[in-house]
């Protein structure tokens, strides 16, 4: 069965979610150490989409399924934020929590093979 996110679509909800978790932080008044755990996230979110061999990524070196693998491991993160944000910030926690749960809906979801990739090689 084909998986209904292409590798376009998920770039650009890459680029969506990598500015959201950067920008929440500020728009929002979370404490500092929610603001280190979004903004750390968002950054590292932008910068496997650059490396990201698909139709947005600017240095295109890493794998799709690599790439998919690191988001996994990244919706890991964001749904322990409420255990790790308990006693500074347990709203923050909450919503990095449910923004892990999109993370891996959406990854669960998107295709392994990018156009680009297939084209290259």
């Amino acid at each position: 069965m084909k998986k209904p996110i292409s590798t376009r679509t998920h770039g650009i909800i890459d680029y969506a979610f990598a500015t959201a978790l950067i920008a929440l932080p500020y728009a929002l008044g979370w404490t500092p150490r929610a603001t280190r755990l979004a903004v750390g996230s968002g950054l590292a979110t932008l910068g496997v989409s650059l490396l990201t061999r698909y139709e947005l990524g600017l240095l295109p070196v890493l794998p799709m399924k690599v790439h998919l693998g690191i988001d996994a491991a990244e919706s890991s993160m964001l749904l322990s934020a409420p255990r790790l944000l308990r006693h500074s910030d347990s709203a923050a926690g909450r919503i990095l929590a449910a923004m892990g749960v999109l993370g891996g809906a959406v990854g669960s979801m998107t295709q392994t093979q990018s156009p680009r990739r297939l084209a290259a090689g």
